[in-house]
């Protein structure tokens, strides 16, 4: 039977990247150098755009007989690169209410991603759950598991939960605004997501100095045109 989803106030997950590329482009202070500092989101390595250079690049920094260059995945929803030239990748999941039970995903949506994007080579990934229009009580039970996942297998990416509200604007229309719930208990204090000051940094990738990874950081740097690391 399928799920009967709930009211909610963002469309769906690709309007929820959209909009939260534009508060980390307007909110964000780690744009010293706005040539390099910039942020991009989704970027599909697999796309018909990107995939043939990836596929180019990766035969030219490392040529096989018989097999072809490794699979360009997973999407990345958002790509920072911040003011020392770092990149850093944000998985993005928009967590939908249902009737009768909790979300339309399972507690753990986007941890595999999250982990294959540290293939990719970005010094650190996060995983932002958002929570849109949910009750307080289905997000802290689905917090609480996928925290004790990340932290007790001591998984290499940080973790945000974020809730969606709706606020009312003077001209009758309707934002929306996203409240920090990441930690907090009593969720009437939850403050306003600071788009400046989130830790992106955290725990660093173990990946980043395997040969492999290094290469397919240079090839996202090359088809983006994003400098190196000096």
């Amino acid at each position: 039977m399928d799920k009967k989803i709930l009211d909610h106030f963002v469309k769906d997950e690709p309007e929820l990247v959209k909009i939260l590329c534009k508060k980390l482009e307007e909110e964000g202070v780690f744009f010293s150098r706005p040539k390099f500092n910039q942020v991009k989101g989704p970027v599909k390595p697999s796309s018909s755009k990107f995939y043939p250079e990836w596929e180019r690049w990766y035969k030219k920094l490392y040529p096989h007989p018989t097999l072809g260059p490794p699979p360009a995945q997973p999407d990345i929803d958002i790509l920072i690169t911040d003011n020392q030239l770092q990149l850093l990748a944000i998985e993005v999941k928009h967590m939908i209410p249902v009737v009768r039970t909790f979300f339309e995903r399972s507690y753990y949506e986007g941890i595999g991603q999250a982990l294959a994007l540290l293939e990719l080579g970005f010094s650190y990934v996060s995983l932002w759950q958002c929570f849109d229009n949910a009750p307080a009580p289905r997000i802290v039970i689905y917090r609480k598991l996928i925290q004790e996942v990340i932290s007790e297998l001591k998984l290499p990416i940080n973790y945000k939960a974020l809730r969606i509200v709706g606020v009312k604007e003077e001209g009758g229309g309707q934002k929306v605004k996203f409240l920090d719930v990441t930690h907090v208990e009593n969720f009437q204090r939850a403050s306003e997501a600071d788009f400046r000051n989130l830790p992106y940094n955290g725990p660093t990738n173990p990946l980043r100095e395997k040969q492999e990874v290094k290469r397919k950081e240079n090839i996202i740097r090359n088809l983006l045109n994003i400098p190196y690391i000096k």
